[in-house]
């Protein structure tokens, strides 16, 4: 997956044609988009793009625009709720929106579309490097996929910063799982 090339991703069969008429400007937009990271997808003035490398996005056109889409949303709001989870001044009710938001999102891809992990969805996603984190997003139980915790609870929380303790035990304490060592400039 880290490896593909231009070539392997034009080979695949979803992908028909490449555009280049006017997406210049698409394209520096997404350069300077410091989120948009390698091998990925993005969706952009009604366009799809393909990341190769930090300076080549290229514009593609695939079979399944209408499903690549949707799981291309799946992916940046599944990210948008980790983010808000990590933010640690982002409040209870902000992620509650987005999780409800997210959820709905879901349901009508899924009623649509299928689970994620059918082999039509992972077909039309597998060039994408998040391929594994949207997969991951269900669980297979009985055979049959479900919402796992994430569409439910917070399942990542901030790192905060332990300022001060009250004695040197718990200062060692703190040391050694920041450190993995003894740092007494820091106790």
């Amino acid at each position: 997956m880290g490896d593909m090339n231009n070539q392997g991703a034009t080979n695949n069969d979803d992908i028909i044609d490449e555009k280049n008429e006017n997406i210049s400007e698409d394209i520096e937009h997404l350069l300077q988009d410091s989120n948009y990271r390698l091998y990925r997808y993005a969706y952009y003035n009604d366009k799809i793009f393909y990341k190769f490398s930090n300076n080549k996005i290229e514009q593609v056109e695939v079979k399944s625009k209408d499903r690549l889409i949707a799981m291309i949303n799946i992916r940046d709001l599944a990210k948008e709720l980790i983010n808000i989870q990590l933010d640690k001044y982002s409040s209870e009710d902000v992620f509650k929106e987005k999780l409800k938001d997210f959820n709905n999102v879901y349901d009508n891809f899924i009623a649509k579309y299928g689970y994620i992990n059918s082999k039509t969805n992972v077909s039309v996603f597998k060039e994408d490097d998040d391929i594994h984190f949207i997969t991951s997003l269900e669980k297979l139980v009985d055979g049959k996929y479900e919402k796992s915790k994430f569409f439910y609870q917070k399942t990542v929380a901030p790192n905060i910063e332990i300022e001060s303790v009250d004695n040197a035990k718990d200062g060692l304490i703190v040391s050694l799982n920041k450190y993995a060592n003894i740092n007494f400039d820091y106790i």
